[in-house]
């Protein structure tokens, strides 16, 4: 049986029914010692759901070659390692529905009562089978069922933390593609009978000392630690222990080991399609540099800055595929490869859907260190990459080669060159470039990685994964023990810090080093303790972010029980002056400095009286906020996730105890993540920077993410405004809904759901992604592969269908559109793209990428929907803004900037909607008033010309009567005042037929233009969309 190493797993919703009902099983069902027939779970199928009579389903077992098994077979486990077994449903029709998997009725061992996964109550956990997806569970907070695609076999991952006897009832439902449930099945007990797979040594007297056993795979001896009854139990690698029990006098402090939460991921500059100098030189402070420029908007205003210059190490240069051609051939290229070859080239003359890329040493600070005349040596050092590389000039001149040695390449100062660069095959490539010459009255030499991303950008980002170990698992209060950390791929950069999930605090952090973080700790208080690592890049564009699977430690000693009640009465301020800061309390981050969560934790520490105790945490200025309990370790240090209603500036962290008397308090500063410096970290883990090595403080908050551990919420104090105002999950949305009116732009959302064109402030909204939005086999080479949750480009009417509309902005002349979704926080990616007829993928983004972050551009007025694809369940919120432009002037107009949340499947909200409020919420109104009276005056205008048109023919009517020679009767001069209409109007040869077929007499000329009229004022009201006043803050 292959032991397979523990992947990240999901935090969901607890259901809060498993444990009365395992309770309630105890007694009425015990377990039988031995059942009919045994059936090894490896390999087996565990639930068999095929159709049956009257739309029902029917749900069995079935052994490895797939033969069914009566009910009432014990199912073997060895042990508590993973193990591989099928969910079948290829019996039934793919197109029928999504199969919901369900667990109704849970029986553990010793029929205890189910709790969350933080427990050490005995589990069964079932996993997507590269243990990625948290499907199905016992504990409380597991997902409620796991959803099976019709007509397909699925392979799972399950194991069960510990040995004993387990009735987990299921059953299945089918729910077709709107949500409706078509067909259940009836209960089906599994029994499980989990052994233990080691011998058990008998138990000395009186007080039994641990038992070794020597693992052959680790290489070192696993801890058998006595129980009660005499028996062992080992620390198993598919639960993250390991297998070495150290003395704490034998375990070091790792080096980089810090107390500090890992620092925040950043994210780099991408450099599109833009011109940029890519190596650019410059003197600071006498010393040659090569960086980067380009000319880019980097200060958020909308507005490009010419030759603005940025650190190199920040940025990904992107070639995309519009720069992707067939190689034609021709005498003197043949160091391009072979004629009809496919490559990608950013060429010498400015393609501006294509990155341009050059060379420059026209800054002033160069040119004042330098001789008149002086020329600088650039060398392409080396090249890592997928493919080859040449850079050259028309004619062809080759300058450089990632194959070929050339002659160095001189350029003066100052001067700008650019030239072809091509890339034989898409992928990363970095190429490292110097420039050697005399600098400052010295030989001076500058070297910098480049990096360059050909093709999908996407595909620059690797994926992560982090397991853990502990060097024991059972141990004494005030005993050290080393967690080691290991972390894939070996070369990732960035730190590992160590949280205890018990109280949700960040033990530290030490960078990673050749794939290998360790920390050591002699804090940890008596109790039970999850500990999760995990792994937080230096930059989130390079590697993701990624959870340990938690290792289960039990310090000896009586457990300090976490109050139950809220805390829901701050300390007065005349109390708090009396007392002086950083006294009894100490916040300890690097300049009392700290982002919001996800982006740093604050770090902080007690007196020695509090150690060990739980503490109320608040936040004052400029009014108290409270973050909840947290238990100070046996040193007294503990970490607080700053929750994003507090907002930047300076404010006093305020301790009390569990006796509501006040401990102490100190300042903090939360500071923007991009601010510079180091929030909520400490130390320089992984190099390069000031500020590297970090990400989420936790990793998948907000929601059952793959690889996340999701912490929760911090309760709420009285007073704080934490829901939406209104929860969307269907129906027709423009998400970005952008209007324009004197001078000003604002960005709202507009929907018809609630009813016919509502407009509402993003901030007041959640948009809400069913879980029947989850597709697990979305096909390769789709963005979002291999599975996502996917809102599709053609409307579903049981999910919602977001796109964007600028009809608003065409009476203010600033009609070229582009929408900036700046940032995404979230568990996973956000894509969106559109397809063609024949199902090709095109980008909507400008960047010729399916995924945020990325502009819309609308140059014209337009309304569209796209098809959107988020790659994990969780919570994400959207910063986005609008620049309206006038083509014919050039000037701009920036709207503010807004939150837009999604809650991608079922996820707990958490506080997602704490401390947002709509920006410039009157500027909003005001624009909205001036769009109405705008639609308005085009009504009243179009009613005025309608009537100045029915004055003109009944006058031009009149007048034809007067020019009539026949006396008529009234019905004759009726006939002719109609034939004199028409003749006006369709000339006198036409057949009177063929006239009264189209209009139906004289009279409906009238009717007919001011039917017209009156078609087109409604089509303009239907623009003046009644605004939600209410849901504005």
């Amino acid at each position: 049986m292959t032991i397979l190493h523990p992947a990240p797993r999901h935090r969901t919703r607890a259901t809060g029914v498993a444990a009365l009902l395992a309770l309630a099983l105890t007694a009425l069902t015990p377990l039988s010692a031995s059942a009919a027939a045994e059936l090894p779970a490896a390999g087996a199928t565990l639930a068999q759901i095929a159709p049956g009579a009257d739309g029902s389903l029917e749900l069995g077992i079935a052994d490895t070659n797939g033969q069914p098994v009566l009910s009432d077979t014990m199912i073997t486990v060895d042990g508590t390692a993973r193990f591989t077994a099928h969910l079948d449903t290829s019996a039934m029709d793919a197109t029928a529905g999504t199969v919901q998997l369900r667990w109704s009725e849970i029986v553990l061992p010793g029929g205890v009562a189910a709790d969350n996964s933080g427990s050490t109550t005995p589990q069964a956990v079932v996993t997507s089978e590269d243990g990625s997806a948290w499907l199905l569970g016992t504990a409380t907070d597991a997902p409620e069922h796991a959803p099976l695609d019709a007509g397909a076999t699925t392979p799972t991952s399950w194991y069960f933390t510990a040995p004993g006897d387990y009735s987990l009832t299921a059953t299945a439902t089918l729910v077709d593609t709107e949500g409706t449930v078509v067909g259940e099945s009836a209960p089906t007990t599994m029994l499980f009978r989990v052994t233990d797979p080691l011998p058990h040594a008998p138990a000395p007297a009186p007080e039994p000392e641990p038992q070794t056993n020597t693992d052959p795979e680790a290489g070192a001896e696993a801890e058998v630690t006595p129980d009660a009854d005499g028996a062992g139990e080992q620390d198993t690698p598919a639960l993250g222990d390991a297998d070495v029990k150290d003395d704490a006098e034998d375990i070091p402090e790792p080096e980089g080991q810090s107390d500090q939460p890992a620092p925040p991921s950043q994210e780099k500059t991408i450099v599109g399609a833009v011109h940029t100098d890519a190596v650019s030189a410059y003197v600071d402070n006498g010393t040659l540099v090569l960086q980067s420029k380009a000319d880019m908007d980097v200060d958020g205003d909308g507005q490009i800055d010419l030759g603005s210059r940025l650190e190199t190490r920040r940025l990904l240069f992107h070639v995309n595929d519009k720069a992707k051609q067939t190689f034609p051939g021709g005498p003197g290229y043949e160091f391009l490869g072979a004629p009809g070859s496919t490559i990608w080239m950013a060429p010498q003359t400015q393609d501006h859907d294509i990155i341009w890329p050059g060379f420059s040493t026209e800054d002033p600070s160069l040119r004042a260190a330098v001789d008149p005349n002086a020329r600088l040596t650039v060398t392409l050092d080396t090249v890592t990459g997928p493919g080859d590389v040449e850079v050259f000039q028309n004619g062809p001149s080759r300058v450089f080669s990632s194959k070929d040695q050339l002659t160095p390449w001189t350029l003066g100062v100052p001067q700008h060159t650019h030239m072809n660069w091509v890339f034989t095959k898409a992928g990363t490539y970095t190429l490292t470039f110097s420039m050697t010459g005399k600098v400052d009255g010295r030989q001076q030499t500058a070297t910098n990685d480049y990096v360059f991303v050909v093709g999908d950008l996407d595909a620059h980002t690797q994926s992560s994964s982090v397991t853990l170990r502990s060097s024991t698992k059972d141990l004494d209060a005030g005993e050290a023990i080393l967690l080691t950390s290991e972390v894939s791929p070996a070369d990732a950069v960035g730190a590992v810090q160590f949280r205890d999930e018990k109280s949700n605090s960040i033990l530290g952090h030490t960078p990673v080093k050749d794939g290998k973080a360790e920390f050591r700790t002699d804090s940890l208080t008596p109790g039970g303790h999850r500990i999760v690592a995990e792994f937080i890049p230096t930059w989130k564009d390079d590697v993701t972010a990624s959870q340990s699977t938690p290792v289960t430690l039990t310090v000896a000693g009586e457990d300090t029980p976490k109050p139950e009640h809220d805390d829901t009465i701050p300390v007065d301020d005349t109390e708090l002056a009396g007392v002086k800061p950083a006294t009894s309390v100490k916040v300890t981050n690097a300049k009392k400095e700290v982002a919001p969560a996800p982006d740093g934790s604050l770090a902080v520490a007690v007196d020695e009286p509090h150690f060990g105790e739980w503490v109320s945490a608040w936040s004052h200025d400029p009014k108290p906020v409270w973050l909840g309990w947290v238990q100070a370790d046996l040193k007294g240090a503990f970490s607080i996730d700053v929750p994003q209603q507090i907002a930047p500036g300076t404010h006093r962290l305020v301790l009390k105890s569990v006796d509501d008397e006040l401990i102490g308090w100190d300042n903090f500063t939360v500071v923007a993540p991009d601010s510079g410096g180091n929030p909520g970290g400490g130390g320089n883990p992984g190099g390069g920077g000031s500020n590297p090595g970090g990400g989420s403080s936790n990793p998948g908050s907000g929601g059952s993410t793959p690889g996340g551990g999701g912490s929760k919420p911090p309760p709420k104090a009285p007073g704080q405004q934490c829901a939406p105002g209104v929860t969307l999950d269907h129906g027709h949305i423009d998400a970005f809904y952008v209007s324009a009116a004197n001078g000003k732009a604002v960005l709202q959302l507009l929907e018809d759901v609630t009813g016919h064109r509502v407009i509402r402030e993003a901030e007041t909204v959640l948009l809400k992604v069913k879980e029947s939005a989850y597709r697990g086999n979305i096909p390769g080479g789709t963005p979002g592969a291999p599975s996502g949750y996917v809102l599709p480009l053609t409307q579903d009417p049981a999910l919602i269908w977001p796109g964007w509309e600028t009809f608003s902005t065409a009476g203010s002349g600033y009609t070229d559109v582009s929408i900036n979704i700046t940032g995404v926080n979230g568990p996973g990616r956000a894509y969106m793209y559109t397809q063609g007829s024949f199902g090709d993928f095109r980008p909507l983004l400008t960047h010729g990428g399916y995924s945020f972050p990325g502009t819309i551009r609308e140059a014209e007025p337009a309304h569209t929907h796209a098809q959107w694809v988020f790659s994990q369940k969780g919570v994400y919120k959207l910063t986005v803004h609008a620049v309206a432009t006038n083509p014919k002037t050039g000037s701009s107009i920036r709207t503010a900037a807004h939150t837009y949340v999604f809650q991608v499947g079922d996820v707990p909200l958490g506080d997602a909607f704490c401390g947002l409020r709509s920006a410039d919420a009157s500027t909003a109104a005001a624009v909205n008033a001036a769009v109405h009276q705008s639609t308005a005056d085009a009504v009243a205008a179009a009613q005025a010309d309608a009537a100045a048109q029915a004055a003109a023919a009944e006058a031009e009517e009149k007048e034809k009567q007067k020019q009539n020679q026949t006396l008529r009767t009234k019905h004759t001069e009726g006939e002719d005042e109609d034939n004199g209409v028409l003749d006006a109007i369709f000339g006198e040869d036409v057949n009177p037929a063929v006239v009264g077929g189209i209009v139906g007499g004289g009279v409906l000329i009238i009717a007919g233009i001011i039917g017209v009229t009156l078609w087109y004022v409604r089509r303009l009201r239907t623009q003046a969309a009644p605004v939600d006043t209410t849901g504005s803050s």
